[in-house]
């Protein structure tokens, strides 16, 4: 058989087997480098082992991976805020409010507009951001904007200089609301995964490509030219397949060892740009790893006090040579979950587990205290919560990713309890494993003592979790539904508000829905009411963006697009009222007048719609005021009068 040479994008599939209900901790806790040999030797071993997984590989076995409240006479009696996981933990996001004016992102700048009193809606001013803008913090009269930047040299030879992707923090002083000034930008290596914001502590993780990649698979192939392996038998058995992989690795690792070698160490560093000046955010004996080689990656977490003054505080560093990271945040811990696929090299049993690290939150920054590990890959945020000192994490473990079938005794999807008493560890003290084979999770939702998970491949079934007795969590109700619901709330003891998508019993997805289920009993769950959209492929950016959601009151948001039919393209927002026992649709707000006027003006009748989109219009997010809504897409703002039920009572166009 022929060998074949695979790009490095592209993974093994393979069948997993069963697994000991409970993954072996030992080896996976995290260490620092003792010295920067130690790192280079590292990154080396890493380097080479992400080079002979993509090396040979059966073609016919590969498939492309899946790629608050105010009370000031001058505001609102009330206004909506950002749509959090947990209290006191701040997320950024497009668009903040202090009650009085709405800081929204949009193309390259952020847009500062006075919303209260409504009648005198406007934009007041507008900053340039560096990069492409995609989140904010507002806090104490600073508002701290994240954008992706490409346009940083980082540090290196001639041949290692290099310009990877970055997060720019831009700090903005915006006391005087209609003169913002810039006092701080800070440029951080990697692309953000996530941020937040605790009291006056800020932490963002940044994930990083090393730059070795590259001038690894050049080696690789040079070899490849150079050396007949075909004498190899790659498919036989595992044997035969580790014996040439061994032959690949003694050929290749002096020149992959010599190459990084040579690579100055600041390029293997995570790096900082402030004021012009480039320097390391950590030293090497400051960067953390498991046993394991990961693949060639650094995760960084970063701290910033941002005090009551100024522009913040020094930029603190940690850097985890692994990759890959899901965050979540409580008032105490930062929680990062890594899955296998970044340990797991392609050849052998899939690795299906997930490692989780947790830092604690200081004044003075992070610091590392524990790991575990669970069965399975977590599905988002919402798939981690701490309550009482204990990680709650919710896991798939179907191996829909890697091919295997539905009768492996493995798929199914988990909830552990892990306990972090034993130092450097946190071990799994109760689980519930199992739950809907062949299906995935599509929403978590953690409340105290209790579960909701929401799981689909054709039906939407909704399970409750009794997690009071952490060391026997059990599963007591179930609700099967047409549809899923892919963002979960409580609402009281008795309710759970669900966002996602309705659908027919045979498992089509149509239009976006908001659903109410009564848990009053939590073993016999059921559904109370339910609104949707009728749509086509439906669609909403709530089903990947819980942001998107605004809850106030009796009052939910999501926006939605679709088509009807006619095959008539729908967008726009989808406002309900909710009460104990229903839910209500109150109104459908649509930007595409806002859009028509930004590209028209007074000019309609020489309009022609054909040269913009409706899709430009979409509504990506809400803030509510009193009786109050206002709209936000990237064509502007537009203020709605629910009292009354109308439209477009004020409005700001974004140029």
């Amino acid at each position: 058989m022929q060998s074949h040479l695979i790009l490095p994008s592209v993974i093994l599939l393979a069948t997993g087997c069963a697994v000991d209900s409970k993954p072996s901790v030992p080896g996976i806790e995290l260490s620092r480098f003792s010295s920067c040999g130690e790192l280079r030797a590292h990154v080396a071993h890493a380097a080479l082992e992400s080079v002979v997984s993509s090396m040979y590989q059966p073609q016919a076995d590969i498939a492309l991976a899946e790629a608050g409240d105010s009370s000031e006479s001058s505001g609102p009696s009330s206004h909506s805020s950002t749509n959090l996981q947990e209290a006191n933990v701040d997320e950024p996001d497009l668009i903040k409010t202090d009650g009085t004016h709405i800081f929204a992102l949009q193309s390259n700048s952020l847009s500062i507009v006075k919303s209260w009193p409504v009648e005198e809606t406007e934009e007041v001013a507008q900053v340039g951001i560096e990069g492409s803008p995609y989140s904010l913090f507002l806090h104490n009269d600073r508002a701290i904007v994240f954008s992706k930047d490409w346009t940083t040299l980082w540090p290196g030879d001639d041949e290692s200089s290099w310009r990877g992707s970055s997060t720019r923090i831009t700090v903005i002083d915006v006391a005087d609301r209609g003169n913002p000034k810039v006092i701080r930008e800070i440029t951080i290596e990697g692309d953000m995964v996530g941020a937040r914001m605790v009291g006056e502590q800020m932490m963002l993780t940044t994930r990083n490509h090393l730059p070795v990649m590259e001038r690894v698979y050049e080696a690789a192939w040079d070899l490849y030219s150079e050396r007949d392996y075909s004498a190899f038998d790659w498919y036989s058995d595992e044997v035969a397949g580790e014996i040439a992989r061994d032959a690949m690795r003694e050929d290749l690792r002096p020149t992959v060892e010599e190459l990084i070698a040579e690579m100055p160490i600041d390029s293997l560093l995570l790096n900082v740009e402030e004021d012009g000046e480039v320097r390391t955010g950590t030293g090497c004996t400051s960067v953390y790893h498991s046993e394991d080689p990961s693949s060639p990656e650094l995760m960084n977490m970063i701290h910033i006090d941002m005090g009551s003054e100024g522009a913040g505080g020094a930029v603190d560093a940690q850097s985890v040579m692994a990759g890959g990271a899901t965050l979540y945040a409580s008032e105490d811990h930062v929680y990062v979950a890594q899955t296998s696929n970044n340990w797991w090299w392609g050849w052998g049993s899939v690795d299906r587990t997930t490692r989780i690290h947790r830092f604690d939150l200081h004044e003075n920054g992070l610091s590392y205290s524990a790991s575990g590990e669970v069965h399975g890959w977590v599905h988002n945020q919402f798939s981690m919560s701490e309550h009482e000192g204990r990680l709650r994490v919710a896991t798939t473990d179907l191996d829909w990713w890697w091919g295997s079938s539905s009768e492996d005794e493995r798929n199914g999807n988990n909830v552990y309890i892990l306990d972090p008493s034993q130092q450097g560890t946190m071990q799994v003290i109760g689980a519930i494993e199992g739950l809907a084979p062949g299906e995935r999770i599509y929403a978590m939702r953690f409340q105290g003592d209790k579960g909701f998970m929401v799981t689909f491949r054709q039906v939407d079934p909704l399970f409750t979790l009794d997690l009071s007795d952490p060391t026997n969590p059990q599963a007591v109700g179930e609700l099967k539904i047409p549809g899923y619901s892919s963002f979960l709330q409580t609402r009281g003891k008795e309710r759970l508000i669900g966002v996602g998508m309705d659908g027919t019993d045979d498992g089509q997805i149509t239009g976006v829905s908001v659903s109410l289920f009564d848990v009053s009993d939590f073993s016999d769950p059921s559904q109370v009411d339910r609104v949707s959209v009728d749509t086509e492929w439906g669609y909403s950016e709530a089903n990947h963006d819980h942001h998107a959601i605004t809850m106030h009151k009796n009052l939910l948001t999501v926006p939605f697009q679709g088509y009807n039919d006619d095959w008539g393209y729908e967008q726009g927002l989808l406002v309900v009222d909710i009460s104990k026992n229903a839910v209500n649709e109150r109104t459908r707000i649509t930007h595409t007048d806002l859009l028509i006027e930004r590209y028209c003006g007074d000019d309609m009748m020489d309009c022609d719609e054909d040269e913009f989109y409706s899709s430009d219009a979409l509504i990506r997010r809400t803030v509510v005021m009193d009786d109050y809504l206002f709209s936000v897409s990237d064509v502007g703002i537009m203020v709605s009068d629910l009292a009354n039920g109308e439209d477009n009572v004020a409005s700001v166009i974004f140029e």
